[in-house]
């Protein structure tokens, strides 16, 4: 999946899980902070990314979002267990999991077979 979907999807799980209420993440892959703000909740999510001027919102139940990307115009779904989640990208067709431990978030994307890091 492209970087800025990972970006988005990592914010959303580090504040989902983790509960802080922050307005940016890290990514070590690019070595940059990346301005994202918004709503994360257990029914709905709506997240601004200033990166590229758009949101990615959605709604919920029982820790299942359906969620659209505006910047990729295609949904993803993503699903929460404790600390874990997981889920589908239809801009890429593929699907990712990850975990959050504290701020740190590492998310596998199956498109490029790589891990990537994040912290709040």
């Amino acid at each position: 999946m492209i970087q800025q979907s990972r970006n988005v999807i990592a914010f959303i799980a580090a504040r989902f899980v983790s509960g802080a209420n922050r307005s940016h993440i890290y990514s070590y892959d690019s070595g940059s902070h990346i301005s994202i703000s918004g709503d994360v909740s257990e029914k709905r999510i709506n997240v601004f990314d200033y990166s590229v001027n758009k949101h990615t919102t959605g709604s919920g139940s029982r820790n299942k979002f359906s969620l659209f990307n505006y910047h990729t115009n295609n949904h993803i779904n993503l699903k929460f267990d404790g600390d874990k989640f997981s889920g589908y990208d239809y801009d890429s067709g593929q699907h990712f999991s990850g975990n959050v431990r504290g701020s740190s978030v590492s998310l596998y994307d199956y498109e490029t077979s790589q891990h990537y890091n994040y912290s709040l």
